[in-house]
């Protein structure tokens, strides 16, 4: 390591337990594992957030019937899907893709269940582990500053949306029904939402896949070369600012006209083809990942 690069050595991850943070985090482990000290876990179920039921009937309102299961296949049935796909790896000799509180155990990292990332216990945890990196990675709760400011070199977030076109919770949704860039973005947390220096960025072919599944699996299955990229790129202080030029449209969840929008432009919401792809995603090999799909990456020169 030379005088002017950074240690990095200590790092937290800030995630929720979904379909895709699971692909995300077992390729990520193949590079990171002895790095990362701590997997926190969004859970915002119950207590100030609303039961389960409750949240679901409001995205029902909001969205109908498909959002519903789509939550489902990419909250809760991609749990029993990979369990029974571990099977079939085990019968091929591939390595198996670990549910997330299981593969903490596999690699020796402390996994927590937060409710609130900025309650006391969790500030605690980040001072005992005295991070030099904090990850956040499809992560659902807001940050104060003094949690993403409580790692040496700050808090980077992987954002499943090409900035600064796309923020908000469904980046990849809106970019198709407005024919905006799809892709994803590697970016400093600020204060405010999605809006931090950008360190790196990368643009998925519209024709990548004719479904917004699709387009999502192309994005999370290339995301942790993008992380590793950002993180070497902090490491040796080559994480220079890219522009922001461009129409920050920001966007909640779709709505029933939405969806037509995105009929118009040619995409089906989901399929079962290209949600079986999560399912058959082959691992990288340690260390070096494999090369990206239909991937268009801007970095700092």
């Amino acid at each position: 390591m030379t005088d002017k690069e950074k240690s990095i050595n200590n790092i937290a991850i800030l995630t929720m337990d979904c379909l895709y943070s699971t692909i995300y985090l077992n390729a990520l482990m193949t590079t990171l594992s002895g790095r990362v000290k701590v997997i926190m876990v969004s859970d915002r179920i119950g207590e100030k957030y609303g039961s389960a039921p409750k949240q679901g009937l409001d995205h029902f309102r909001q969205s109908g019937f498909k959002f519903i299961l789509y939550l489902l296949a990419v909250h809760g049935l991609h749990k029993p899907l990979f369990l029974i796909g571990n099977i079939v790896r085990r019968i091929l000799n591939r390595p198996r893709i670990f549910l997330l509180s299981a593969l903490a155990k596999h690699h020796n990292i402390e996994f927590m269940v937060v409710k609130d990332i900025n309650s006391k216990q969790v500030k605690e945890k980040l001072t005992e582990i005295n991070p030099d990196l904090i990850i956040s990675a499809y992560f659902d709760q807001i940050l104060d500053k003094d949690v993403f400011e409580a790692a040496t070199y700050g808090t980077i977030n992987f954002h499943p949306g090409y900035l600064p076109d796309n923020p908000g919770p469904a980046p990849t949704f809106w970019a198709i029904a407005e024919n905006r860039p799809v892709g994803s973005t590697i970016h400093f947390i600020d204060s405010g939402i999605d809006t931090g220096d950008i360190i790196v960025k990368q643009q998925v072919a519209h024709n990548a896949s004719n479904s917004h599944i699709g387009l999502e699996y192309a994005i999370f299955a290339t995301a942790h070369e993008l992380t590793i990229q950002a993180i070497e790129m902090v490491q040796t202080n080559t994480a220079v600012p890219l522009s922001r030029e461009g129409e920050r449209v920001y966007h909640s969840y779709p709505d029933a006209n939405a969806f037509i929008k995105l009929e118009q432009a040619g995409k089906c919401y989901f399929n079962l083809r290209d949600y079986a792809a999560f399912f058959t995603y082959v691992l990288p090999h340690a260390p070096n990942p494999t090369p990206p799909i239909h991937l268009k990456s801007d970095q700092a020169a």
